[in-house]
């Protein structure tokens, strides 16, 4: 998918339901990992201990490497960002995605729309992930700003938009197809409840000013 379309919103949910045994089909799974490929400087037990453990660990390497090969299908890993990926500094988990006879566990991996033809010959199933609804853009809205009062004003520029949905190609459309957009204004609507996203530059720049403003306030 393209950026911001919740790819890696989407890995952490699986990961938190699985932690949270909250979801029948993950619980055939004895262990799963989530890990960002864009910050992997080594191998792959090392990249486990530095993303995800942050201190030492009693199981050893090879006991590690040998749990993996014992559970098979069993250990479930979550790989974000195969575009940002450096396979040299990592060839243990590019076998991983690449070489399925190898490892035999089972892998989930991300990428931008435009490295998808690096993987397409080793996935048994290839998702993507798409625009948002304006009705999911709402849903969106609400379940972050739990406070009506200060959810209204997005959220009346969405009703203007639905009745108007037939003309494509509004600025504000556009944004409101995109998540991270979406989350990024809800939190300017926090701090500037008047605040229209028109376009990717007005929201990031207000989001900019809003951060330096919280900052300056804070060092005073």
């Amino acid at each position: 998918g393209e950026a911001g379309k919740g790819k890696t919103t989407l890995l952490k949910k699986i990961a938190l339901l699985w932690a949270n045994e909250d979801h029948p089909s993950l619980m055939r799974f004895k262990l799963v990992f989530f890990i960002s490929l864009s910050g992997v400087e080594a191998r792959l037990y090392e990249t486990i201990c530095v993303q995800l453990l942050r201190k030492n660990y009693r199981i050893c390497k090879e006991d590690f490497m040998e749990i993996l090969e014992l559970l098979e299908e069993k250990v479930l890993f979550l790989l974000d960002g195969y575009d940002e990926f450096k396979s040299q500094s990592c060839p243990e988990l590019e076998a991983l995605i690449k070489e399925s006879h190898r490892f035999k566990n089972t892998v989930i991996v991300t990428t931008r729309t435009e490295s998808i033809q690096s993987l397409r010959l080793f996935g048994s199933l290839i998702a993507e992930t798409g625009d948002l609804t304006v009705e999911s853009a709402k849903t969106l809205v609400k379940n972050v700003l739990k406070e009506a009062t200060i959810a209204e004003g997005l959220l009346s520029q969405l009703e203007s938009l639905d009745s108007t949905f037939q003309k494509s190609g509004t600025q504000l459309e556009n944004l409101m197809r995109t998540p991270l957009f979406v989350i990024i204004a809800c939190a300017i609507q926090m701090g500037e409840s008047t605040f229209t996203p028109q376009t990717q530059t007005t929201l990031f720049s207000t989001l900019y000013n809003l951060l330096v403003g919280k900052n300056k306030h804070k060092t005073r």
